[in-house]
């Protein structure tokens, strides 16, 4: 087997060349500052992005209309490869075992336009990596582009930047296997408040060509307490050696000798007197 081609960068050449489908409606025009103003908007999000099961719910996880291009490995899975957006924007995308045999039996053309249910991670050359969940069937109508939700504490607020650390739930029984992560976009936080870090939030992000941006924010709840992991053992750190106390026996013979050697003293000075 020849190398395997790496999942990112590449260019457009190996990308199969797309035909937009003559009935009109199926393809949703990308999208640009876009506001969540439309009610219809917000109710077919609703229904498609399921509302947090707790207050104090962390995810990353949103609907992005693209086309996966699979990059087989050795054994010829296609678990890895791109996702590529009616802009042309291309982003590192994967999609788990469980979900990639049910694909296989639905037999989906995932080259072609579909809406996908995705997890959003980071990725340092990309900005964002999608986990691919499962193609909608039929396409929903009425959403004007890419949207997502993305629930966690705020970890940095300055000059439109904003990063948010995704926690693994507690209860949800795969948590023990992720890893706290964190998520950046750009943004400003409606009324303008002063320190946010530490505060849990529940934000809804769009997309502009290759970051998210934000189009609805509330706050959930104030600064969160840090999680400390229950460690065993000793704590971290020497603490100061304590003096150790002399034992009582041993305190009692030296004060009988003391008095005894005392006594003597004073007996002699008698006699030679």
């Amino acid at each position: 087997m020849g190398k395997i081609i790496p999942s990112f960068p590449v260019g457009p050449l190996i990308v199969p060349s797309y035909c937009p489908p003559d009935s009109g409606g199926s393809r949703p025009p990308y999208f640009l500052k876009r506001t969540l103003s439309n009610s219809q908007d917000k109710s077919n999000i609703s229904n498609l992005i399921c509302p947090p099961e707790s207050d104090i719910q962390y995810r990353s996880t949103g609907l992005i209309w693209g086309r996966y291009i699979p990059q087989p490995d050795e054994n010829g899975f296609q678990l890895k490869g791109l996702i590529v957006t009616e802009d042309n924007q291309f982003f590192p995308a994967s999609i788990r075992w469980g979900y990639f045999f049910k694909w296989l039996e639905k037999d989906d053309n995932l080259e072609q336009f579909h809406w996908f249910r995705c997890w959003t991670k980071p990725d340092r050359e990309a900005g964002y990596h999608f986990i691919l969940r499962n193609a909608l069937n039929p396409i929903p109508e009425n959403l004007s582009g890419d949207v997502f939700s993305v629930r966690g504490q705020i970890i940095f607020n300055y000059g439109g930047k904003i990063a948010v650390r995704i926690n693994p739930n507690r209860k949800d029984p795969s948590s023990k296997l992720e890893k706290p992560f964190k998520i950046t976009f750009q943004g400003i936080l409606p009324n303008e408040p002063k320190n946010t870090l530490g505060e849990f939030w529940d934000f809804m992000l769009g997309r502009e060509g290759k970051t998210l941006v934000v189009l609805e924010a509330r706050k959930i709840k104030d600064r969160l307490k840090d999680r400390k992991p229950k460690g065993k053992g000793k704590p971290n750190g020497k603490p100061y050696p304590s003096k150790p106390k002399p034992d009582s026996k041993e305190s009692d013979s030296e004060s009988v000798a003391s008095e005894s050697s005392a006594s003597k003293s004073a007996t002699e000075q008698s006699s030679e007197s």
